[in-house]
């Protein structure tokens, strides 16, 4: 019994501590590759999924069909702000300003680079190179208050 009354009262000590410090307090974010499979189907009900998962950053590009102003518009509508985007390494390359433009539509930050195209199980320092030297974070940063870029591989 005396067990019982002691967990008892660590629960409500806990409970109560828990109630007035949040355990987390960071924003909390998911990229848009996340849900891949439910862009297409329902914009909104992602978002508003995302909205009740409490999700208030999200990392990821436009769906296939909405221009960014609207795609932000939506986010906006449910705090979801996004502050990095994603950007092909080829269109990086070719043509960085376009890449910029959505992103400033988009209010991100950040542009991200998942994929630096090369042979199949061979990405050489090569590759690294000639992806440092084309600075695609240079005319993201000067030109359009963006922070710079990112890359996953």
């Amino acid at each position: 019994m005396k067990n019982t009354a002691l967990l008892f009262l660590i629960f409500l000590f806990l409970q109560d501590a828990q109630a007035q410090k949040p355990l987390f307090t960071a924003s909390f974010g998911v990229q848009g590759y996340t849900f891949r499979k439910h862009w297409a189907n329902n914009v909104v009900g992602v978002l508003d999924t995302m909205k009740m998962f409490g999700i208030t950053e999200l990392e990821g590009n436009v769906p296939h069909g909405m221009t960014p102003e609207a795609f932000k518009k939506l986010c906006d509508e449910r705090g979801i702000s996004i502050p990095s985007t994603g950007g092909d390494y080829n269109q990086l390359v070719r043509n960085p300003d376009s890449i910029a433009d959505i992103a400033l539509k988009l209010g991100a930050k950040y542009v991200m680079c998942a994929w630096i195209g090369h042979k199949r199980g061979a990405f050489s320092l090569e590759n690294a190179k000639q992806a440092v030297q084309t600075r695609q974070g240079e005319p993201l940063s000067w030109r359009h208050e963006t922070r710079g870029w990112r890359t996953c591989m």
